[in-house]
């Protein structure tokens, strides 16, 4: 959710030097998953109104969103059921890495930090 949060943000407001963003495993059109447990009372109860926020429909809040006008790099999991790759891409990205890990764990791999500080430098995955 880190990275909607960060597109909001960049919608709102203006930064100088920013430079590269990497998302890591971020829902930019959605999820399944969010519209399908948003059926339920007691996840809506837990969960409150981010996961409404999530859902695929045209009005969710990544959906709504502008696509980003800075250098985006989107880093998802191969085994995320949470985000799967379909919901992460954006058309005007940078660079794009599939790994395989799950979503929970994505931030602590090796590789993915290797990714990270290579994108931020040069680019590109």
């Amino acid at each position: 959710m880190g990275g909607i949060i960060v597109r909001y943000f960049l919608a709102n407001n203006k930064l100088e030097n920013l430079g590269r963003v990497v998302m890591l495993a971020p829902p930019n059109k959605g999820t399944k998953l969010a519209d399908f447990v948003s059926k339920f009372s007691i996840a809506n109860e837990i969960l409150g109104p981010a996961l409404k926020q999530l859902k695929t429909d045209k009005e969710s809040l990544p959906n709504s969103l502008p696509s980003p006008k800075y250098e985006v790099g989107i880093i998802a999991g191969k085994y995320d059921y949470k985000a799967p790759t379909e919901s992460t891409t954006l058309k005007n990205m940078k660079s794009f890495l599939l790994v395989p890990r799950v979503h929970t764990h994505i931030m602590e791999a090796d590789e993915v930090i290797r990714a990270i500080i290579r994108f931020l430098r040069k680019g590109k995955f």
